[in-house]
């Protein structure tokens, strides 16, 4: 399908008509077979919402694992559609999941036009876990809002899901930089060492300038994918 019927602010999704567009279950098969014949090894369904029409997903997810179960397949879905028979067709498919949570803050989330149930969220993630399905979690930095203890908090909400993979962006906003969130004297820093990705090139000089603080400073940057442990 085409299209999002949801308007979050950071994402591309949100700007096109919020209408989503579907290809028919008759297209989608007889492109199943195209891919099964000419030995297709991985597709990433580019539809943000795969899960949302529940019973249409679930038709596709049967009609993969028939006609192309060796084929690995990357979907875009929201938790908050998952049940527990979904997740047992996804098991059945050779396949990976892709959920964006971005915050676990509220406020924040309410000011990107986002919002998740936390609770919710936890409990359709541990629906996956016990059916062993591979996802990974997005996330968000520099959201309206966010600092940098909300970004640790978010660390500890994401720890406990046992993501196969984490993604960290950063947020930009008309141009602005992407770190405006943080307390001045961090933003002036990364802005310093924009594109200067590791670590041991930066390291000493902040020293220099921030001593103590330096370890926060640090493992905010390398949770945040913004330096290389290096």
């Amino acid at each position: 399908s085409r299209g999002c019927p949801f308007k979050c602010d950071f994402c591309f999704e949100s700007r096109g008509v919020s209408d989503v567009r579907t290809f028919s279950l008759e297209r989608i098969k007889a492109e199943l077979e195209i891919f099964e014949k000419h030995n297709v090894s991985q597709v990433f369904v580019l539809d943000p919402t795969f899960n949302k029409n529940k019973e249409r997903a679930k038709k596709i997810l049967k009609m993969i694992a028939q006609t192309t179960p060796e084929i690995h397949f990357t979907f875009e879905v929201r938790t908050e559609f998952l049940d527990r028979e979904m997740a047992k067709l996804f098991k059945s498919v050779n396949c990976g999941l892709q959920i964006g949570l971005q915050s676990s803050d509220p406020a924040v989330l309410s000011n990107v036009n986002r919002f998740i149930n936390p609770s919710n969220f936890k409990e359709k993630i541990k629906i996956l876990n016990s059916e062993n399905i591979v996802f990974g979690l997005d996330l968000i930095y520099g959201l309206p809002g966010d600092t940098l203890a909300g970004h640790l908090t978010l660390k500890d909400f994401v720890k406990h899901f046992r993501p196969q993979k984490t993604e960290v962006v950063t947020y930009n906003s008309n141009g602005e930089s992407i770190f405006t969130a943080l307390d001045p004297k961090w933003a002036r820093l990364l802005r310093k060492f924009n594109g200067e990705n590791t670590l041991s090139r930066v390291i000493e000089a902040l020293k220099l300038q921030y001593k103590g603080e330096v370890a926060e400073f640090i493992e905010f940057c390398i949770s945040s994918g913004i330096l290389e442990p290096s």
